[in-house]
């Protein structure tokens, strides 16, 4: 989720859409090796190519299997292009608002929340948008905002080679 960084909560919404389907993906993969660990075990051999050959020629479980992958690969491609299509939406009413056909500084913060003078500095989002496995990111806000004239500011802390 903090990958997409969903600005808005149109953009999250869609954003669970892609998440929900990549989880249902993973969910297949497992589910793949599990099937043919099992077999694996079941024919007391160590070759995946046996396992395999067993399960497609004794089962529909490969058939069946294939077919729930292949759904969920499409959901999260078409989840995935429609995040970008609604991303791509806000951005260009965003900017007609901003630079096209201004609105005063009121109706803008009316319409975004924030100052046309600011910018949204992180995403939409949750505590709890952690995936298993997903690297932790320090530092991750759910709320800022800055000054598009901000530039970063120089640490003040010394170090100890600058104060001996």
């Amino acid at each position: 989720m903090r990958q997409l960084q969903p600005y808005t909560p149109a953009e999250r919404e869609v954003a669970e859409e892609v998440v929900a389907a990549e989880w249902r993906l993973r969910r297949c993969q497992e589910a793949e090796a599990s099937l043919l660990s099992a077999e694996i075990r079941k024919l007391n051999s160590e070759s995946i190519g046996e396992a395999f050959k067993s399960l497609a020629e004794n089962s529909r479980a490969l058939d069946l299997l294939h077919r729930y992958m292949t759904a969920a690969q499409r959901d999260f491609d078409r989840a995935l292009k429609r995040f970008h299509e609604v991303e791509a939406h806000r951005c260009a009413e965003e900017r007609r608002d901003i630079v096209e056909a201004p609105l005063s500084p009121q109706g803008y913060k009316s319409k975004w929340g924030l100052d046309p003078d600011f910018a949204i500095i992180s995403y939409c989002g949750r505590l709890t948008d952690v995936l298993p496995n997903e690297p932790e990111l320090a530092g991750i806000l759910t709320a800022a905002v800055a000054p598009f004239t901000t530039k970063p500011k120089p640490s003040t802390t010394a170090t100890a080679t600058e104060t001996a």
